[in-house]
């Protein structure tokens, strides 16, 4: 086995406890996934290596954090879903306007710990040292910033959250790791949100808000173990047509895993993205169907970026909440800055990765509002 993805390797350099034991599961089969299937280049070997061991660290300082303290449970937190490249990013980023919400900011993410205020010298340096790996990210994936813009300051998605738990995604759009993808749909997603909250409870030891803002498209196939932890939790779900939706995503893969793998098979990404999707969207519906709907809005997309202010004044009657005249401001202005803002197109197409029209619609259409 590569000794630079060895779980001996990985585990000798934690200090601390890594809690219970549901690491251990994933862990084995995402490093032999890795090790056996991914064709990794140096620079992948050495991008894995580094993102799974800090990954663990941060588990390790969580667990230390939160183990024989009373915590409170965290804020009620409403989450933003649907597919990936449905405008839920844009969406996010308009209700975060909003004072009485909180989200993870990129840098808290990437360095949680030793925790610290953001008016101390020490917050410049992680701010420093967040732009200097968001630089470092760029330079590997040139066209990030055409797909997924990210700043250090920015709240950002609970994709970099979920690896603390071993049991992630992200390490599928830096790698071709089927076995491991086989593994994610068929396990338990408990851990993933109770590593979720923990991590809350460690940002809120400095800032608790009125709620917390959340979004991952991939918690659209986890509704039921998202309520298991948060049973209080309120629901956004935004609708495109797939045909828009699927090629982005599997152009979003193809461009993080290249610099990491020596060959990249643009037909088994189309499979793979439509399956994995498919399942997702199917189990959503499902467990939905049990959540009240003064707890769910669902949106369409192209209504969405028609009237914006429009849609987000249902969302906030739908979930009763308060829509200040300051906070509608703030969004109206927000607005207008996008639309002025420059658009660069993100090509992409079906065919590029071996699907049709058809073969997407068919799939997953029966799921979507749009």
């Amino acid at each position: 086995m590569n000794y630079l993805l060895s779980e001996k390797s990985l585990l000798s350099k934690i200090q601390g406890s890594l809690g219970e034991e549901d690491y251990k599961e994933p862990l084995a089969v995402l490093l032999d996934s890795l090790n056996n299937e991914a064709n990794l280049s140096l620079i992948g070997k050495i991008a894995l290596r580094y993102q799974i061991s800090s990954h663990l660290k941060i588990r390790s300082k969580i667990f230390e954090f939160v183990n024989n303290r009373d915590l409170k449970r965290p804020a009620s937190p409403i989450f933003v879903i649907g597919l990936p490249r449905s405008g839920t990013t844009y969406l996010f980023n308009l209700l975060s306007l909003d004072s009485n919400y909180r989200s993870p900011l990129v840098w808290e993410m990437f360095f949680p710990f030793p925790l610290i205020k953001q008016d101390s010298s020490e917050y410049k340096r992680r701010i420093k040292k967040t732009d200097f790996m968001l630089f470092f990210q760029k330079k590997l994936i040139p066209d990030l910033d055409l797909v997924h813009p990210i700043q250090s300051t920015d709240p950002e998605e609970c994709l970099l959250i979920s690896p603390f738990s071993l049991k992630s995604l992200l390490y599928s759009y830096m790698a071709r790791i089927p076995s491991y993808e086989s593994y994610l749909k068929k396990a338990d997603h408990s851990s993933v949100f109770l590593w979720h909250s923990r991590f809350l409870q460690v940002l809120e030891s400095f800032d608790r808000p009125c709620r917390w803002l959340l979004k991952d498209p991939g918690h659209i196939g986890r509704l039921s173990e998202i309520l298991a932890n948060y049973p209080d939790a309120s629901f956004i779900q935004i609708h495109r047509d797939p045909l828009e939706t699927i090629p982005s995503i599997c152009s979003l893969t193809e461009k993080t895993r290249r610099p990491f793998t020596k060959e990249v098979d643009k037909n088994e990404i189309g499979q793979k993205t439509l399956s994995y999707w498919k399942e997702s969207l199917a189990k959503g519906e499902k467990d939905k169907s049990f959540i009240s709907k003064d707890k769910f809005i669902n949106v369409k997309f192209d209504d969405f970026i028609v009237d914006p202010i429009g849609e987000i004044k249902k969302i906030y009657s739908g979930l009763n909440l308060d829509l200040n005249k300051e906070t509608e401001k703030k969004m109206v202005d927000f607005v207008n800055e996008f639309k002025k803002g420059k658009k660069t197109r993100h090509t992409y197409g079906l065919s590029e990765f071996g699907l049709s029209e058809e073969s997407v619609q068919n799939t997953l259409s029966k799921y979507i509002s749009y």
